[in-house]
């Protein structure tokens, strides 16, 4: 489609434009990229963490997958569950540490 030509188009610019940038993730967004991404996400962690416990556990590393899957719930943001803002953006470092944080994660 004429909307995977302009997005593969726009990542291969490297384009520091923001606005081309929103343009790309709006793009994205109607396509469902970023709802697939999260599912397949989402469905990795099971299956990593399922694995983790079959071998005995891990809990440090546990926690880093728990990590992971926080900033994997923002994409929800993004793709329209959040808040229903077309220009979200992505989150900062602080707001995920802070997630992490009220989850009780080690962030280092």
């Amino acid at each position: 489609s004429s909307a995977a030509v302009q997005l593969l188009s726009i990542l291969k610019q490297r384009t520091e434009d923001v606005d081309v940038k929103r343009y790309a993730q709006r793009l994205m967004l109607e396509a469902g990229s970023l709802r697939y991404t999260r599912e397949k996400c989402s469905q990795l962690k099971e299956e990593i963490v399922k694995q983790i416990k079959e071998l005995g556990g891990n809990e440090p590393l546990l926690k880093v997958i728990e990590m992971l899957d926080v900033q994997v719930e923002k994409i929800g943001e993004l793709d329209g569950e959040g808040n229903g803002d077309e220009d979200a953006k992505m989150p900062s470092s602080l707001t995920l540490k802070q997630e992490a944080d009220a989850k009780n994660l080690d962030y280092t």
